[in-house]
């Protein structure tokens, strides 16, 4: 593997889960004893949709384009090293898919019993009213498309693509990377079929598989001529709000999303490239190592912490809830991290089961 390439994504571990924590505090209200309280105000609302529905969205994709590439990093797949392969996925994908699952359905659990004692109310089934099925079904689709631990739909549709890898091989080699005309004219066109893993993991999975497998080479710190028209993408992002309500809105936001995959790739690429910023770009390469822990768990902490902060300060301006906006992710990141250094130094081997290494 391409050494600059490899820290190409290191850089991007960390900087990309941060993106995913702030996709999850923009959705909308709060409920708190019954009550919503909605985030509202101008600037409020401008900096959630640029970040959260804008910049943030190219998060997942990139996690799914790194995940294809380093899949077939060998550019081969024999028998004996698809069977070595998943064997080393259940080790890094499935036990910890399971264990954080259920580790949401102990936290909730332990909230619902403690909230009702302090007079919460909560809408839906509670954890102590599950049947078998409500349980099984937690650990795929609870009926929304996501399982318990929501944010993990990303390792369940991974879990399928390392398990249908020699299609996706096969597939790519005996076509040299002209069948991802098809899931890519799917997911332009916002025809996703409900199915699992989705067109849009299917589609970047198979973009990094075909990176590797094909030779290509746009990633190149904006040298070549179409990783330079990825440097348009601030603007197209920004434009897709212009057009968000029109037939052409969801077009253009899955083309922004590709373009930003090809922006954000060598952004980091040319920042991997060069010792100008040698001491953050190691800061960034040193947190990719808590990247998984902070994603995993993430939410319902972030949740919860959203409550707290709107119960403690009683937001009523716009600077108020777009402080909120702000530091909720802070502290929920903070927390995460101090919660996985602190696993680090007192239960190492816990630690790498649930971080799965």
């Amino acid at each position: 593997m391409d050494a600059r390439l490899s820290k190409t994504f290191n850089l991007l571990r960390f900087p990309l889960i941060v993106l995913v924590v702030f996709i999850h505090t923009f959705d909308g209200a709060v409920t708190i004893n019954g009550m919503q309280i909605e985030g509202r105000g101008i600037c409020y609302h401008a900096l959630g949709n640029l970040i959260s529905r804008g910049l943030a969205r190219i998060a997942v994709p990139l996690f799914f384009f790194m995940s294809g590439y380093l899949y077939f990093k060998e550019s081969s797949l024999s028998v004996t090293l698809y069977r070595k392969k998943t064997k080393t996925r259940v080790k890094s994908l499935l036990i910890p898919y399971l264990l954080w699952n259920v580790w949401v359905l102990v936290f909730m659990f332990g909230y619902q019993w403690i909230g009702a004692k302090v007079g919460f109310e909560f809408s839906g089934k509670l954890i102590r009213d599950f049947t078998a099925a409500d349980f099984v079904r937690s650990f795929w689709d609870r009926g929304s498309g996501y399982p318990i631990c929501f944010q993990l739909w990303f390792l369940r549709d991974l879990i399928l693509l390392s398990f249908l890898a020699p299609v996706i091989y096969y597939s790519i080699r005996s076509t040299r990377g002209l069948i991802l005309f098809i899931p890519g004219a799917m997911y332009l066109c916002g025809w996703m079929p409900s199915v699992f893993p989705s067109i849009s993991a299917v589609l970047y999975f198979s973009l990094g598989a075909a990176y590797k497998l094909c030779g290509w080479n746009w990633i190149d710190g904006f040298v070549g001529f179409g990783s330079r028209m990825s440097r348009f993408y601030p603007i197209i992002l920004v434009s897709t709000f212009l057009f968000e309500e029109t037939g052409f809105g969801l077009f253009l936001m899955h083309a922004a999303i590709l373009i930003g995959v090809v922006w954000a790739l060598n952004l980091s690429y040319r920042a991997a490239s060069c010792n100008c910023s040698g001491h953050f770009t190691e800061t960034l390469i040193g947190l990719s190592a808590a990247s998984f822990f902070v994603y995993a768990s993430h939410e319902p902490l972030q949740g919860l912490l959203k409550k707290i902060l709107y119960l403690l300060l009683q937001p009523s301006s716009d600077a108020m809830h777009v402080f909120i906006y702000f530091l909720g992710p802070v502290l929920t990141i903070a927390v995460a991290l101090s919660v996985f250094y602190l696993l680090e130094k007192l239960l190492p081997g816990f630690l790498r089961i649930v971080n799965g290494r």
